[in-house]
């Protein structure tokens, strides 16, 4: 029954996406985005074929003079008032009030911040002044249900024994929480002189799972520090499945992933064999391999999962392996959005994938596209404010998350 609803649900977000989510244009070679066709699997039928396009398509005659679309609008308006038909309306509210989602990310507290840092650990911008937080305000005075699953330190392998680990204090993680929210700018003083609340625009519920991590590796002999690195363990997914409750599809959003694609040379051999050697971050030293696949097949066939994943920032490029797991087991597609980032306008071009990672042409059967763009930070510089507005497939898949939940909400 569940594997039914699931499905259900697959259907309801595609036709969401019409409403919310831009398709992407096409890419060579890889293939572009599209909005959950249906996979015709690896055997399809031979189709017939139409002698004309007309051909394809059923007719109706209507007895409708379709040369002057105005008047025939205005016609057909005024017959409908004149027939006394009762067209009947849904006014229920649909704010995502009682859904949560789970967003697994870098980093989450909530109290204000007093220090921020950048991808690449730098705490001061290139003039020297101290990086300003994006809010002024709680996370939990933003969002209307917000719940943050504590960090636990995993085991990491390449980190110098005896060095520092510690939690990033990147906010890409608050970032995504600002595209679901709905957020007009990031919530500080200077969203207010734009009229902005610094308060979520629906009531989705959020639990949160911090998974970025600061350490030092050697690299060529040097010592070098990672800031920000991703590190999934089983541990938290299951924290966070279980703070779902009752809710029949458990929505994630994972705007993060791998370097590679899921086509790379390295992977091809485990094509739709179920069996990919790809693990969660051990919690101990001593911990046996952890695999993925068999965790999320389960999630998906068993507990209403629904994983929505960026498809990465590498132009040229198809989706990160993480984004194209059902290609190695097409089990996960029921519950898989693979969302590629594009551009809401370059030149004459509308939607276009510019600088970011395809689909691919396996990948497009369960991948939608959106806008690229994140929430806009107001700044200032002197007296003179400017924003700042984050760009890439990170700030497209929650977009795709806002419309999943909204549309569980209309529709369980």
């Amino acid at each position: 029954m569940k594997k039914e609803i699931l499905k259900s649900k697959m259907m309801l977000i595609a036709l969401s996406s019409i409403l919310f989510v831009s398709c992407g244009g096409g890419g060579g070679g890889g293939g572009g985005a599209s909005n959950l066709p249906v996979n015709p699997g690896t055997n399809p039928g031979t189709p017939s074929t139409p002698t004309t396009i007309e051909g394809t398509y059923p007719t109706v005659d209507t007895g409708l003079d379709k040369s002057n679309m105005s008047a025939l609008k205005i016609n057909l308006y005024a017959a409908q008032r004149s027939s006394g038909a009762s067209i009947p309306n849904d006014n229920s509210a649909v704010d995502g009030n009682g859904v949560r989602v789970a967003v697994l990310d870098s980093n989450f507290v909530d109290a204000v911040r007093s220090t921020v840092e950048d991808k690449n650990g730098r705490t001061t911008d290139e003039h020297g002044h101290p990086l300003v937080p994006r809010r002024n305000e709680n996370l939990t005075d933003i969002y209307t249900d917000i719940e943050i699953i504590s960090p636990s330190q995993p085991y990491i392998k390449n980190a110098i024994p005896g060095t520092s680990i510690n939690a990033t204090k990147m906010e890409h993680g608050e970032e995504v929480l600002e595209v679901i929210g709905d957020l007009d700018y990031a919530p500080n003083n200077l969203a207010v002189t734009e009229g902005s609340t610094k308060k979520a625009r629906n009531k989705i519920g959020l639990i949160v799972g911090s998974i970025g991590w600061n350490y030092q590796y050697v690299k060529d002999g040097s010592t070098e520090t990672r800031t920000g690195g991703i590190l999934a363990t089983q541990e938290v997914y299951d924290a966070a499945m279980a703070k779902f409750g009752s809710q029949s599809v458990k929505i994630f959003n994972q705007s993060f992933g791998s370097d590679d694609p899921y086509d790379s040379s390295k992977f091809r051999t485990y094509r739709g064999e179920g069996n990919l050697p790809l693990t969660f971050e051990q919690m101990n030293s001593g911990d046996q391999p952890n695999f993925m696949l068999p965790y999320f097949r389960d999630a998906v066939e068993n507990k209403g999962g629904l994983f929505i994943w960026s498809a990465g920032n590498k132009a040229n490029q198809n989706a990160t392996v993480e984004a194209g797991l059902p290609y190695f087991d097409h089990r996960l597609e029921a519950g898989w959005i693979s969302v590629v980032g594009v551009s809401r306008k370059k030149g004459s071009q509308y939607n276009v994938i510019d600088t970011l990672s395809k689909a691919g042409s396996e990948a497009a059967y369960w991948s939608i596209s959106a806008s690229e763009n994140g929430v806009e930070k107001l700044m200032l510089n002197g007296s003179q404010k400017f924003g700042q507005i984050g760009l890439g497939s990170s700030y497209a898949a929650p977009k795709v998350t806002r419309a999943a939940a909204l549309v569980y909400d209309k529709f369980d």
